[in-house]
């Protein structure tokens, strides 16, 4: 095959086939647990952009999927680097429809209904980093929105009922970093700020002649995060080398004093709303390290050792509903408000402790990548193995209440305080996967990976359904 027709045929294949991205991460970088990496890797990373170097522009896609896509983009203009990503499933996920239903009998009209039913969950993520310099800047969003409302009327009976469920996600997030090259040692630190917004709400009515009811719950899940990390590559000899990445994380709840849940009822002329606190905040820190080996010309071994602590603060408090019906208003402490909607009811149900959850988890990680070069530039054959040992997650866990009586009306002197540490060992954990690099010319690349197998405590599952094959190209010109 000429040189020309690969090409041809290439660009028409990245175009003409679907593609999908969990996310920035190449075939390669996956099936060796994160030991090698590849151009895929590096063209959206804050330290890593300039070492892709296209003389002209970079990109790629997975092709192993027709659902979600995800495909990137770069392009050097000497001075300035650009570089695009784009993951999700564009307009996919929305469906609407309205039923409409009309009934007459003798002239008269028994029947005048609609129904209406819509549902939003498009999946998208996209990233845009700019190379100036020593320094790579990034910013991009992850857009989940799950939005459903449903809706019943019938203006002859004079009844609707109607509900609007919202699970959205959003996340926008910024980082930069940048590299530091001294004789012995190379410094990539890097710094990242997000907010994940999460509006959590439910809005639900019902309307019949006699009585209307409406109920909403209010429940947002607003993070503040700031990760901070660096890599440390030591000078490598001409067949070993090394590397430390130290990464701390730190997110903090910003939902204070949340409104949770209101109901209002005209037929008794009832306002319902419950308060309830709460606040988390979570800490990482992620030391991982690489040692890499080169035996022979042909063949690479990347081993790496790295061990996750995490600590987190989660308080939950108890819930007070205040009740106003007929203009007097009673508060029922320890107790939160509710709406089935199967059933258009409102009751209530006890909530009256107070808890408090400390908790540190240690899990250790040990990975190993090994490439080979069949035919040197040409075909590359990737493996990689992970074992997790087993984690260890250990609890501090404080209830209290002055709550004698969930549902009292007037507080009464009454302490309950209770401390519980727990411990919980985690299942051993293991990765075997395979894949290759092949050269369809110098400037195009086939990635394939094939996740053969994980070992889950004592549950082996079967090869053929719990094994998968991915795809991706990439050209550089």
């Amino acid at each position: 095959m000429k040189k020309s027709t690969k090409v041809l045929y290439a660009v028409l294949l990245i175009f003409s086939f679907t593609c999908a991205s969990f996310a920035q991460t190449s075939n390669t970088s996956f099936v060796t647990q994160n030991t090698f990496k590849t151009d895929v890797d590096s063209f959206l990373d804050v330290n890593d952009w300039n070492t892709v170097k296209p003389a002209n522009w970079f990109g790629f896609m997975d092709l192993s999927s027709s659902y979600f896509y995800g495909t990137g983009f770069a392009k050097d203009f000497k001075n300035f680097y650009l570089g695009a990503y784009y993951y999700g499933r564009m307009l996919s996920g929305i469906q609407n429809s309205t039923t409409t239903t009309d009934t007459t009998s003798g002239g008269t009209t028994t029947v005048d209904a609609e129904d209406i039913s819509n549902k939003n969950s498009p999946y998208n993520k996209f990233y845009v980093l700019a190379g100036i310099g020593n320094w790579g800047i990034k910013a991009g969003c992850l857009l989940y929105n799950y939005d459903v409302y449903k809706s019943a009327n019938d203006a002859v009976a004079g009844t609707e009922s109607s509900s609007h469920v919202n699970s959205s996600k959003y996340i926008p997030r910024v980082s930069a970093g940048t590299t530091i090259t001294t004789q012995n040692v190379v410094f990539k630190p890097w710094a990242g700020l997000e907010y994940t917004i999460k509006p959590q709400t439910s809005v639900y009515k019902t309307v019949t002649t006699a009585d209307t009811i409406e109920a909403n719950v209010y429940n947002p899940q607003n993070l503040l995060g700031v990760k901070l990390g660096t890599d440390i590559g030591f000078k490598p000899t001409e067949t070993v080398g090394q590397n430390l990445n130290l990464e701390f994380d730190f997110s903090t709840g910003m939902n204070f004093d949340n409104t949770t849940f209101t109901c209002t009822d005209s037929a008794s002329d009832a306002t319902r709303t419950t308060y309830k606190d709460t606040y988390n905040c979570f800490t990482r820190f992620w030391p991982k390290y690489t040692i890499k080996l080169t035996p022979a010309e042909r063949f690479k071994i990347n081993v790496a050792a790295s061990c996750l602590v995490d600590y987190s603060y989660d308080y939950t408090g108890h819930s007070d509903t205040k009740e106003t019906v007929a203009g007097t208003s009673t508060t029922y402490y320890g107790q939160k408000g509710t709406y089935t909607a199967a059933t258009s009811t409102y009751s209530r149900t006890n909530d009256q402790n107070d808890v408090t959850t400390n908790k540190i988890s240690f899990a250790p990680m040990l990975q190993a990548g090994l490439q080979f070069a069949v035919v040197p530039d040409k075909f590359i054959w990737n493996s990689g193995i992970a074992i997790y040992p087993s984690n260890l997650d250990i609890s501090f866990i404080n209830t209290k209440t002055d709550i004698a009586t969930p549902g009292e009306t007037e507080k009464t002197n009454y302490t309950y305080n209770n401390d519980t540490v727990r411990t919980a060992w985690g299942d051993v954990l293991t990765y075997l996967g395979t894949g290759f690099i092949y050269y369809l010319t110098d400037k195009i690349q086939f990635d394939v990976s094939y996740n053969i197998y994980d070992f889950t405590g004592t549950s082996f599952h079967k090869i053929w359904n719990n094994s998968y094959f991915a795809l991706s190209v990439s050209a550089k010109f």
